[in-house]
Order: C-alpha cells, then sequence, then structure tokens
C-alpha cells in the first residue's frame, strides 16, 4: 500500500520514541517510517547526502505524502519541502525551531560547557529536562536511548561548535506542534515561526510533555495532525467557485 504519509527520524531511538504517534496516525492512514542516521561516529553529517537518499524514497511514491519529522528529523523533512514541494502533500514538525539546527544534541554541548562533568551525569542530568521519564530507573534508561543518539544520530552540531540553519517559508501547507514546558524549543522560540506562515498554516502547543512530547501524548498529538489531514482533504475535494455572469 502506498503510505498516505512518511515519519522522518534522524535518531537511533526514533522507532522507540515515534512508534506511539506512529501507531495511532495509522489508524487511519498508511504510514511509513524513513530513517537517517551515522552509521558510525567517525562518519559525518551530511544534509545533501540525507536528502539524495530520502529523494529517492519518495520518488518511488505514486504520489506526494505528508511529510513528519521531530527535532532534526523534521529539519530534513522542512530542508526537502523546500527544494521538492511537488512531492510534499503537507508538512509536520514536532519541537523544530526556525534555528532548525537546534536541538537537544546543541542543548547538551551547551550544558556540559558552561558545568564541565563526566558524560554519564551530564546525560542524565539532560534525560530529565527532555522527559518525564516517571522514575530515577526510567531516567537512567531514557539517558541511555540518548546516549546512543549522541554518538549515531544525524546532528549538524559538534563538540567543538553549534551550527545554524534557519527556516525559509515553504509553499506547502504547514503545522507546526511543540509543548510549553519544552526547555528544548519553547513556546516563544516556536511561535517565531508565525511570521513565515501562509493562510492555512496552523500552530499547535500541548500543556506539557517536554521535547518529546509526542511520546508522551501521542492521542492528543494525533488528533490534531489528523485534523490538519482531513481539513486539506475537504479543500482538495471542494468544487471550484461557480462564476455568475451577469447581463445588463
Amino acid at each position: 500500500m502506498v503510505p498516505n504519509a512518511v515519519f522522518l527520524t534522524a535518531h537511533p531511538s526514533g522507532d522507540r520514541l515515534d512508534l506511539p504517534l506512529i501507531r495511532y496516525l495509522c489508524r487511519d492512514y498508511g504510514i511509513s517510517q524513513w530513517s537517517y542516521f551515522h552509521a558510525s561516529e567517525d562518519s559525518e553529517c551530511s544534509i545533501d547526502e540525507a536528502m539524495t537518499y530520502l529523494s529517492e524514497y519518495l520518488e518511488t511514491l505514486a504520489k506526494p505524502v505528508h511529510l513528519i519529522g521531530h527535532g532534526t528529523g523534521g529539519m530534513l523533512a522542512a530542508v526537502y519541502a523546500q527544494q521538492r514541494p511537488d512531492r510534499v502533500r503537507s508538512l509536520t514538525l514536532l519541537s523544530v525551531a526556525t534555528n532548525m539546527a537546534h536541538s537537544w544534541i546543541g542543548l547538551y554541548y551547551q550544558h556540559f560547557w558552561r558545568r564541565p562533568c563526566c558524560r554519564a551525569a551530564a546525560m542524565m542530568q539532560i534525560a530529565e529536562a527532555l522527559c518525564d521519564s516517571g522514575d530515577r530507573e526510567g531516567t537512567r534508561r531514557f539517558a541511555a536511548l540518548l546516549h546512543r543518539d549522541l554518538r549515531l544520530g544525524f546532528s549538524v552540531h559538534s563538540p567543538m561548535g553549534l551550527a545554524s540553519y534557519p527556516a525559509a517559508q515553504v509553499t506547502v501547507p504547514l503545522l507546526v506542534c511543540g509543548s510549553a514546558d519544552d526547555v528544548v524549543v519553547p513556546p516563544h522560540a516556536l511561535r517565531q515561526w508565525e511570521r513565515l506562515f501562509k493562510k492555512g498554516d496552523r500552530l499547535h502547543l500541548v500543556s506539557r510533555g517536554r521535547h518529546f512530547f509526542h511520546f508522551q501524548s501521542p492521542t492528543e498529538v494525533g488528533e490534531v495532525i489528523q485534523d490538519f489531514w482531513r481539513k486539506l482533504s475537504v479543500t482538495d475535494n471542494a468544487p471550484p467557485p461557480s462564476i455568475v455572469s451577469m447581463f445588463f
């Protein structure tokens, strides 16, 4: 079955953290998951290479699809939508700032530079800030996922410095979602997208869930995304405006 939407993942933990939302959306839509991350710690991150692989995949599909991405995955989705709007039905960004390179990995490096400590301790502090795991053991497991992402996840940042990748307006319909308690992409940063909005573009904030709010609240986020898609379908299927000729 040709998917209606493609969820872009740029971190190894994506299979776990993105899956609750993907499962929810799969109730009514065909969803595929596309992953891109490092094969090793020594490989270089390349947006151009990621775009080549993504384009090769999307070109195999018979029709344009809804693109969804969280964090860096959202950055890749947005870059592709800018380059190939003809292949994108809509774009949904989860926890993506208008400086699209901004990510939890950049936050980790900033934290480490300000308060040097062992990597394990720094990762535990970041894990507590990014996701409410419920208890110390849950936080420890989540920190282990983040540690793997730090080694193998796609990121334009490095221990030597942070990169920047400013957003540009996309011509496709756009939905931007985030959480009111996200320390990586806080509400004021999300609202900067509004200056790039077109008619019909939307911003939605959940009340809590931190940076991985779509993992914490897949039903709420899924309902917002599906409502966005349904309204696009109504627009697509609407009859053309009638033309009334008037003679005097």
